[in-house]
């Protein structure tokens, strides 16, 4: 596709775009909530754009997009591809250990959340990045009022002889102090905290709405509120982050999107944790509908793919397939260590997949209807914009020239089914009045 093709059919979803020189290098990354209003703009000659833009513009030849689900997973897939090629026009590089995250010190006898914005290996567990940074600030608060873990950095050992003014104010549930707080009750709530970071946001949901409608049944209005705003928050960080993890994940990841003979592939790259790359494959001639076996398919391609390609440690596909343990053994051969083929069905996998579908329809789309479109439907159009009576399954057309009402020349064209089949021209000789 040319540019001008890539820019009429941009999609109105949140990602990433990517300009490219002439040469093919990546020049600039940017996000948008809207790729095609974001995209356009910089091809629009009365948005004043600085004399930075200006020079963009004029070195852009191609363009590539990702999309994401959110604006928030296009931000952090930014910052992964800019710190990877490093573009020349991308003047703030963003690293993403400066993203906050929420720490649970589940090494410490009584453990304690607190916002970090560095992962270190320290038996802790990390959860996030939270973005924006309020909502970091606004989760461990909610933490420290309805679970009630403690903020201190002191030694626990139930030795104290009165709580500190934390626990008066019902921040805290008074570990320090042995008759206030036993160590089965702390650990429970630290259980509480765990599974709320770790995103079961389903079962918190029900659980704290439940709870809710309870405590306002029995006239507690205060804990009612602070059930509805637990939920809220529970809702509110829902929102996966799939485009940066703190684990360290070494992914391919594959989705693809099919009609009738035609296919679209799409392939995301993660390492260590963070999606760097895409790939995309296109088959036109596949096996029609039901004689069409994706098992054998996704089989073909990863054998053919791994051939040559590096192996991560894990291969996401969309479904399972008949030979995956042997070329697992295969690949585990090859590399040197175990590779695990997945076809998740739920979670955050799963949604990587859908994602990843999401985009391989896109590139199905942009391919195949705009490059290629379906004639079938293009003369569906044609019969209902010329009202005509039946299908136009074959279209005759005819055209006559000449010069000043001498040297007459007519040719006619035949289409079947949206195809030129015969194409003649004839002469026709006129003779002079003289």
């Amino acid at each position: 596709m040319t540019l001008e093709e890539k820019l009429k059919n941009l999609p109105l979803a949140p990602g990433v775009y990517l300009h490219k020189d002439e040469g093919g290098k990546i020049i600039y990354v940017g996000k948008a909530k809207n790729l095609r209003n974001r995209v356009r703009s910089y091809f629009q000659s009365g948005r004043g754009h600085d004399r930075k833009t200006r020079e963009l513009v004029k070195r852009i030849s191609d363009l590539e997009f990702i999309v994401t689900d959110t604006e928030v997973e296009a931000l952090v897939l930014e910052s992964n591809l800019i710190k990877l090629h490093r573009p020349r026009y991308n003047v703030l590089l963003k690293d993403d250990k400066q993203y906050p995250h929420l720490k649970l010190t589940i090494g410490e006898p009584f453990p304690r959340v607190m916002i970090t914005r560095r992962i270190q290996r320290d038996g802790s567990l990390y959860f996030g990045p939270y973005l924006p940074a309020s909502l970091a600030r606004r989760t461990i608060d909610l933490i420290n009022r309805t679970f009630q873990l403690r903020t201190c950095d002191i030694e626990i050992d139930g030795k104290l002889p009165r709580p500190c003014l934390e626990y008066h104010i019902k921040r805290c549930l008074g570990p320090c102090v042995k008759e206030l707080c036993r160590p089965t009750e702390y650990a429970e709530a630290v259980r509480d905290v765990r599974m709320f970071l770790e995103g079961k946001n389903r079962e918190l949901g029900d659980e704290y709405g439940a709870r809710m409608e309870k405590a306002s049944e029995e006239m507690r209005f205060e804990m009612a509120a602070k059930y509805r705003d637990l939920r809220k928050v529970v809702l509110a960080v829902s929102e996966q982050q799939k485009m940066a993890t703190s684990a360290d994940l070494d992914v391919d990841i594959f989705g693809y999107y099919r009609e009738g003979a035609r296919l679209a592939l799409q392939l995301f790259t993660m390492r260590e944790g963070k999606i760097v790359g895409r790939r995309e494959f296109f088959w036109e001639d596949l096996a029609e509908d039901d004689s069409f076996d994706s098992s054998a398919f996704l089989n073909d391609v990863l054998t053919q793919y791994y051939s040559t390609d590096y192996v991560p440690r894990e291969i996401h596909v969309p479904t399972d397939f008949e030979d995956r343990e042997i070329l697992e053994k295969a690949l585990t051969e090859r590399k040197g260590r175990r590779v695990r083929i997945h076809d998740p069905r739920r979670g955050e996998k799963r949604d990587m997949i859908a994602l990843v579908e999401k985009n391989a329809q896109i590139a199905f789309e942009q391919r195949f209807r705009v490059l290629k479109p379906d004639m079938e439907r293009v003369l569906e159009e044609l019969q209902e914009v010329l009202e005509l009576p039946r299908f136009p399954a074959r279209i005759e057309s005819f055209d006559v020239s000449n010069i000043s009402g001498a040297e007459n020349v007519a040719a006619m064209v035949v289409c079947e089914n949206g195809k030129m089949k015969v194409g003649r021209r004839q002469s026709f000789a006129r003779p002079r009045d003289d």
